[in-house]
């Protein structure tokens, strides 16, 4: 009789491990064009297309990197589904059902501008934002490319050593200023 209880409490146990269900969360990132490497979180995760397990619902900071495209640097929001929800999530593991959260995220790379002028009146324009100034359309005629140079502030520059003096702090009342100082290590002598 104590065997067959044993063996019943086994099968039951068993059988109650075999059937809980498995909740798997993963996220796909895409790109275009493909091979950007990703970072999520600052983790590189690898290159796109790429799939990784996440544990956590929420932001994510994402940076993609490929040669030839500006860096892009953005943040996406994992959002929990239904059976993912605190409380419901419970249920959803005793459940013999395996429920796989896939988000996919796609991420457009534009290509990397090299246009000198066209760098210019980029820096010219972040320059107008910072300075809360209007922007100006100047040609490259019309300006004067020293006008809108800053003057560097220079620091005379001093020809002599300072003075050792500067540096050793002053003889206590009645200690002459050679007992202060270090002995000297000469090897000859």
């Amino acid at each position: 009789m104590r065997t067959r209880t044993l063996l019943l409490l086994l099968f039951s146990i068993t059988a109650t491990t075999s059937l809980t269900g498995c909740l798997e969360r993963r996220i796909r990132i895409t790109s275009t064009p493909p091979g950007a490497i990703v970072h999520l979180n600052d983790v590189e995760v690898g290159r796109t297309p790429v799939e990784v397990d996440f544990t956590w619902f929420g932001d994510y900071d994402v940076r993609l990197f490929k040669e030839g495209f500006d860096p892009l640097w953005t943040h996406r929001v994992a959002k929990a589904p239904l059976q993912e929800q605190p409380g419901i999530d419970i249920f959803a593991e005793l459940i013999p059902h395996r429920f796989i959260t896939q988000l996919d995220w796609h991420f457009d790379l534009e290509p990397e501008n090299t246009d000198p002028d066209a760098l210019i009146a980029r820096a010219q324009e972040l320059r107008s934002e910072l300075t809360g100034a209007t922007a100006q359309a100047n040609t490259a005629e019309e300006s004067d490319p020293s006008a809108d140079m800053l003057p560097i502030e220079s620091a005379p520059i001093e020809s002599t050593p300072p003075d050792v003096d500067d540096f050793i702090a002053p003889p206590s009342p009645g200690q002459p200023r050679e007992e202060m100082l270090p002995p000297l290590n000469d090897p000859n002598g």
